[in-house]
């Protein structure tokens, strides 16, 4: 089953913007986790369905690309406020 031009474009365009896809992590992040060897590899994604909204390999870290980088950052924020929190009260008694 192929979806027409149209509706393939305006579903790229939306999950770009679902994705908040700016950071452009399949140039930086893949060389953090992958060396070039794995990075140079075939990796195709799982079937036709995933590679036409943006999934385009098997690997989670390639996939997710900047959902990963937010997660992260979001995680680090929440652990330092949950450690500031804590040294406060222990600073006050």
């Amino acid at each position: 089953m192929s979806v027409p031009g149209i509706a393939t474009l305006i579903n790229s365009v939306m999950l770009n913007l679902i994705y908040v896809d700016i950071l452009q992590t399949e140039r930086w992040l893949t060389k953090w986790f992958f060396d070039d060897s794995q990075i140079t590899e075939q990796d195709n994604p799982l079937n036709a369905y995933f590679e036409e909204n943006g999934f385009n390999s098997l690997s989670s870290i390639k996939n997710f690309g900047s959902t990963l980088v937010y997660l992260a950052i979001l995680l680090l924020v929440y652990f330092v406020m949950l450690v500031s929190l804590g040294l406060g009260k222990c600073s006050s008694k």
